[in-house]
């Protein structure tokens, strides 16, 4: 494999911030999300369906269950947001 194929430095660089912001984003973009639904931007359930990775590490853990209430209600307006959880439980035990 010569130089030219190999991936250089800012390939790599690029990588890492994507993955970074991903990794990031996603998790930090849950508070705006409730934020949405206290102010009937979205709806619950939709939310509840995008963020239902999240909401299932929420639901197994209390330390992330503590510490995305702490998140979600930093700002009292979102407070109500954390809805999605019940929103998420009540769509799953529907469609079982």
């Amino acid at each position: 494999m010569t130089d030219r194929n190999k991936p250089g430095v800012a390939f790599w660089a690029t990588v890492a911030v994507f993955v970074g912001l991903v990794l990031l984003a996603y998790p930090l973009s849950l508070g705006p999300a409730c934020w949405l639904v206290d102010n009937l931007v979205l709806s619950e359930q939709h939310t509840a369906i995008a963020y239902s990775p999240i909401l299932a590490v929420i639901n197994r853990s209390s330390i992330a269950k503590d510490a995305a209430c702490r998140y979600v209600s930093y700002n009292e307006s979102m407070a109500y947001g954390l809805n999605i959880v019940r929103a998420e439980h009540n769509y799953r035990t529907r469609r079982k």
